[in-house]
């Protein structure tokens, strides 16, 4: 075995170029492999970890009243709550630098929404604030911010209009850029302030933040069925906590309304005895005087109107009085239950955010990694078979020692699996050291609550990946050396029965006659032998699909914007309202400045079966039974139009999950197992969001009444959006406005990571071609070295012998680029089905500038390995190279 080492190892020494390529391919593999898969772990981890540091609320319950501290307690005191916690807030315009911007000013909580310290301390009075660390620096520290209010009393809201900077935070409602809308302003919330309770004047809490005594990692399914599981007892616990509210609030203004009542009632009472006493003392004079008392006497008569006329004033103020008390006590009556909201992460723009973010990565590396294991398989089986053909004597002689064919067989497997086993433990520690923080730096953009990322390590990856790189080269070499060694010493001390020469199926043609000698004899080269012929041709078509696909993901993507909000989306905004409008109060929402036109929506959810499809899904139907102006509703250019009675048109991502086509019937169920049958009157084109529409009369079927609470506005020409908003939202009946503006950005800087998958696809691409070119090279000019050195002696140059053997790989990477063109087509269109997030549609599109890019790049990385191995063929010694073989 020492003699069998020492070959070994000298083989490795000796054939370096040869070993390095396997175990650079396998690292490549298995670091992309392991890389990619290891990303959103470890970005889960990272997340996760802040979460439980900052206690991250698993519901936020808020209600059109708001909660007493007494309901926050029972609501604490909940099954399955591990802590409930009110808080409050309020948007203010804030003065900085001369300019007012508009931050929501948050109560800070302790055991709930924990904030971090990024600079400076946390508040310790009243008028003492923390900022939003994404919006300053440390140099804000010790200044004053003051605060005013539009539509809101800001004065009446804190016990302070001023409030001293004492240091800069994050917080874990806010884990992106994205801070929200409000009423106040342009519309939008520039940052977060929070200050200590005391601050605020209120005497009840907006919201109540709860975390479950349950917890699992976030994203996870297990995580979903437990929040699935809590949310229907934390919309009781809602629920009831407001209604309490409500009665409270319901009996503090009866109480007041009666109190008044009844200190009006005693003053009316005292003013009519009053009167009544004047009439009397009126009477008991005219008696003195010897007057009669008598209604028709005119002293009388003139008494009394004298005695009216003193206390008219006081009996109008009073009738005046009961009426306002009549008006309070209808505006009493008129008191409306309160609207609950039971919100979850998932509500949360930056949770959703980078849940979509994160997935989009995992998805994609499932794809690629298959290119590198496959291709890395193609060079040990090229690399190990001309090996054992290199040393069929040597073989011959160890056999006939009496060596078993177990241990001359360790050789080639310790030489192939050593790179394999080398290659995927550099691969697999430096592709999940470096993929993941890549695309960390990418979304730090973004997302501010961590520095750093933290490193997983998954077990079962790196056993997989080690699985697979010993299988892609150990393997390889014991099924290449097993036929070698069934043979007798004495058939394998003979050299290789040389390929029988033959006939290749282009000098068939009459067009043979024409071409030149020299090219003749490198497309026998490359016609004869096929496995060479195959893996270079795998190899590059794989770089060039690889290629193709990066560059036709970022076409698919950069434009789905422009797609869905140039061609389909001609809104500018959807209005969520408060409550269901009467006919004259749409008119007068119409009718305010900043909404051109509008299309008001009634709103159902349902669940759709086709075959062995199931989806949920929301339907809409258009007051008017029409969208035009708002959504186009089209197939590939045609027009559809509006669905009649019993009919949906469905979205193309809808109708893929649902795998129905037009004319085929869906089964629809509402939350109360009502069915209806409804066919689908057409598939429309659409990139964002995920759209069902329905006449008024089959939602109608469904959910028995067609409440309108939301609506698509069209803002005037040439209207600032958000300033727009702002003023929608100022109106009572309009509870939240999404700004299709908004959603365009926020989808645009999520795809921004892409861009590094696309580099990162590109870069391996190209280290994939120029590993395929540079071992099968060098296999070439090995297996043809007395050739070579033949050529030399008849007296070719450098350039003309480079130019002889290159020609080969020349033709073979031609004909690989361009059928990879084939294959990346397709290749493109599975990988676009796989990364597509949730409510997001793409269109397979690549440019024809991505094809000359793929092309010229794979060209370029092939005229790199010839330019390396230029070297290689100056050193060929024609005099060592053309000695006999024995």
């Amino acid at each position: 075995m020492n003699a069998l080492m020492k070959s070994t190892f000298r083989e490795i020494k000796n054939s370096a170029g040869r070993y390095l390529a396997i175990l650079v391919i396998i690292a490549l593999g298995v670091g992309f492999f392991a890389g990619l898969k290891a990303c959103r772990p470890a970005l889960i981890d990272t997340v996760e970890q802040y979460f439980e540091q900052q206690k991250m609320y698993d519901f936020c319950l808020m209600s059109s009243v708001g909660f007493s501290g007494d309901s926050v307690a029972d609501v604490s005191g909940g099954e399955g709550v591990l802590a409930a916690e009110g808080a409050m807030f309020e948007d203010v315009l804030v003065a900085d630098s001369g300019t007012s911007r508009v931050f929501r000013i948050h109560s800070i909580t302790d055991t709930v929404n924990t904030l971090r310290l990024v600079s400076g301390r946390l508040p310790e009075n009243a008028d003492e604030c923390v900022v939003d660390a994404g919006c300053f620096g440390a140099d804000i520290l010790g200044e004053a911010l003051s605060v005013s209010g539009e539509a809101s009393d800001a004065a009446a809201a804190f016990r302070t209009a001023s409030f001293t900077v004492v240091g800069t935070v994050t917080s874990p409602l806010y884990i992106n850029d994205e801070r929200g809308t409000t009423s106040l302003g342009e519309g939008k919330i520039a940052g977060f302030i929070f200050v200590e309770p005391s601050a605020f004047t209120a005497g009840y809490y907006k919201e109540v933040y709860v975390t479950l005594d349950q917890q699992t990692q976030a994203y996870s399914d297990d995580y979903r069925a437990l929040i699935a599981a809590a949310k229907p007892d934390m919309t009781q616990a809602a629920e009831t906590a407001a209604a309490l509210r409500y009665e409270a609030i319901v009996a503090d203004a009866q109480k007041t309304v009666d109190d008044a009542r009844t200190a009006l009632d005693s003053a009316a009472a005292e003013l009519s005895a009053q009167k009544d006493a004047a009439v009397r003392e009126a009477a008991e004079r005219m008696t003195a005087m010897g007057l009669p008392v008598l209604p028709e006497e005119p002293h009388y008569l003139q008494a009394l109107a004298e005695i009216d006329a003193a206390f008219a004033d006081a009996e109008k103020e009073c009738e005046e009085q009961y009426a306002a008390l009549a008006a309070a006590q209808k505006d009493v009556d008129a008191i409306q239950a309160p609207s609950v909201y039971v919100l979850t992460r998932s509500e949360n723009a930056g949770y959703a955010a980078f849940e979509q973010d994160s997935t989009i990565i995992e998805n994609i590396s499932v794809v690629f990694p298959a290119f590198f294991f496959l291709v890395a398989a193609l060079v040990c089986v090229t690399t190990m078979t001309r090996m054992v053909d290199e040393q069929r004597t040597q073989i011959g002689v160890w056999k006939a020692m009496g060596y078993h064919k177990g241990k001359i067989s360790r050789k080639y497997l310790f030489y192939a699996g050593s790179a394999g086993l080398l290659g995927s433990v550099i691969g697999f520690f430096a592709g999940t050291a470096s993929i993941p923080v890549i695309f960390w730096l990418a979304y730090k953009t973004s997302y501010n609550f961590a520095e750093q990322l933290l490193f997983t390590f998954d077990p079962v990856m790196y056993v997989l990946s080690l699985t697979i790189s010993m299988l892609c080269t150990a393997g390889i070499a014991f099924l290449c050396c097993r036929s070698a060694l069934r043979e007798v010493p004495a058939a394998i001390l003979r050299p290789k029965t040389p390929k029988s020469g033959k006939r290749i199926f282009l000098e068939r043609f009459k067009v043979w006659r024409r071409i030149g000698f020299l090219h003749k004899v490198s497309l026998r080269n490359v016609i004869r032998y096929k496995q060479r012929f195959f893996l270079m041709i795998l190899g590059i078509s794989g770089c060039t699909a690889l290629l193709l696909t990066g560059f036709g993901i970022r076409d698919s993507i950069q434009n789905v914007t422009d797609y869905q909000y140039g061609e389909i989306a001609h809104y500018d905004a959807k209005l969520t309202l408060t409550e269901e409008l009467s006919a004259g109060q749409m008119q007068e929402l119409l009718e305010q400045g900043s909404i051109a036109s509008a299309v008001f929506l009634s709103e159902g959810n349902v669940t759709a079966a086709a075959g062995d499809g199931m989806q949920s899904m929301q339907l809409t139907a258009a007051l008017t039974g029409d969208l035009q102006g708002f959504i186009e509703l089209r197939c590939d250019g045609e027009a559809l139009p509006y669905p009649e009675a019993d009919e949906i048109l469905l979205c193309r991502g809808l109708a893929d999950k649902l795998r129905v086509k037009a004319g085929e019937t869906l089964t629809l169920t509402d939350a109360s197992y009502r069915r209806i049958s409804v066919s689908v009157a057409g598939v429309f084109d659409n990139y964002v969001g995920e759209y069902a529409f329905v006449s008024e009369s089959t939602l109608a079927r469904l959910t028995v009444d067609t409440p309108v609470h939301s609506a698509y506005v069209c803002f005037p020409e040439g209207a600032d959006s958000a300033r727009a908003a702002s003023e929608l939202l100022r109106n009572s009946a309009v509870s939240h406005v999404t700004l299709n503006e908004d959603i365009r950005t926020t989808i645009e800087t999520s795809f921004a990571s892409l861009d590094f998958i696309v580099l990162l696809i590109i870069l391996c691409a190209g280290a994939l071609a120029f590993i395929v070119l540079f071992n099968l090279i060098n296999i070439n000019i090995g297996e043809r070295i007395r050739e070579i050195a033949t050529i030399k002696v008849l007296g070719f140059f450098n350039a003309e012998s480079a130019a002889y053997v290159f020609r080969e790989v020349n033709m073979l990477t031609a004909a690989g680029a361009l059928l990879g063109l084939l294959f990346g087509r397709f290749l493109h269109t599975f990988v676009m089905a796989q990364i597509r997030p949730g409510g997001i549609c793409f269109d397979s599109r690549i440019a024809w500038s991505s094809y000359l890019l793929s092309l010229g790049i794979t060209a370029a990385f092939a005229q790199l390995v010839k330019l390396a191995m230029r070297y290689r063929l100056k050193q060929v010694s024609m005099a060592e190279s053309l000695k006999s073989v024995e």
